[in-house]
């Protein structure tokens, strides 16, 4: 019997040859090159039906479409990394990276109202560039800042239409242009404690873990993303906390903050159906607390400390359409034992 819906085969064949040598140029600098060949053979066969009901629930329209499709690619990426370690405790490192993203036809196929996909969409490409240092003092400070450049070409993204057959404002997914990310990544552990007493069975790290990104939009057959940022990146991350401990027990802390984000690459603010548009900033606290005694371990977590109300994506199908709300104030405790 034929499959009421839709019924696709997506055989694929995959085949890659990867290397690399690090060469040591005395005891201090490193230089690491390598090379990526991959042969992708993507096909697919089957088909769908597309229907349209009126508001009685009655059949309107029905078409069966059936595809067949190939697609062959033979790609080459490098790649090359450098590193100078002028003292123990330092390091300074640079990296360029050829980026690639294969399009499956699976991706292709969605069975969604929702949400339709760019059949003719091409495979992005790219490079990125990142450069930086790091290291650690003892046991009581470790450090890792860098910044970096990603470029996309044909990058992947989702604008709203109107839907041809039904009318509807729809998520269609498309190449939608190039892009550029630039930014810094930065984190640091200082552990208060240690750095007085380096033998103390207290102790206390206090960590920081911050981003800055720049993500837009540049030459697009899209006029409407021109320029606009790119979906789903904020453009500062925060994360920090402590973990304070004496032997075998623990209370720890953690803060969160993201800054506000779009769903869309076109930057809508908001639509009626709250499918896409924006992702307000919002911050989240967790604490716990532990201890470990012979064969028992306990511990007590709380998460979302201050009964946050915020949400961090929207659906277009199912739970939704619409904004995702994140989980309220929870609560959690747990018992092991270690024989």
């Amino acid at each position: 019997n034929e499959i009421d819906y839709s019924n696709y085969l997506f055989p694929s064949r995959n085949v890659a040859a990867f290397a690399e040598n690090i060469f040591r140029i005395k005891d201090k600098i490193t230089i690491t090159p390598g090379a990526r060949f991959e042969y992708i053979d993507t096909r697919s066969k089957g088909y769908y039906y597309q229907r349209n009901f009126d508001l009685a629930g009655d059949t309107l329209l029905e078409v069966k479409n059936t595809t067949s499709t190939q697609s062959q690619r033979n790609i080459f990426l490098g790649g090359i990394g450098v590193s100078y370690k002028p003292k123990q405790w330092i390091e300074f490192f640079g990296n360029f990276s050829q980026n690639y993203r294969a399009i499956n036809f699976s991706d292709i196929a969605i069975v969604n109202p929702n949400f339709k996909v760019d059949a003719n969409m091409k495979d992005e490409n790219g490079y990125t560039v990142d450069g930086g240092f790091r290291g650690s003092v003892n046991n009581w400070l470790s450090f890792d800042v860098s910044g970096f450049y990603l470029s996309y070409k044909n990058r992947i993204g989702e604008i709203f239409k109107v839907d041809e057959f039904s009318y509807n404002i729809i998520r269609f997914r498309t190449n939608i242009g190039n892009s550029s990310n630039y930014g810094i990544e930065s984190f640091v552990e200082l552990d208060l404690i240690k750095i007085i007493n380096d033998s103390s069975n207290w102790s206390l790290p206090v960590f920081l873990n911050y981003s800055f990104i720049v993500a837009y939009y540049g030459s697009s057959e899209q006029t409407a993303v021109e320029g606009k940022r790119v979906e789903f990146v904020p453009q500062q991350m925060v994360r920090s906390g402590f973990n304070l401990s004496y032997k075998k027990c623990f209370v720890s802390y953690n803060y969160s903050y993201i800054s506000e984000q779009y769903s869309d690459a076109t930057n809508a603010e908001k639509v009626p159906n709250a499918m896409f548009g924006l992702i307000p900033a919002y911050w989240v606290m967790d604490a716990g607390a532990g201890v470990e005694y012979k064969m028992l371990r306990a511990e007590f977590h709380v998460n979302n400390l201050t009964n946050n109300f915020y949400f961090t994506r929207r659906a277009t199908a199912y739970p939704g359409p619409g904004i995702i709300p994140s989980e309220l104030r929870n609560m959690y405790f747990s018992l092991g034992i270690t024989f």
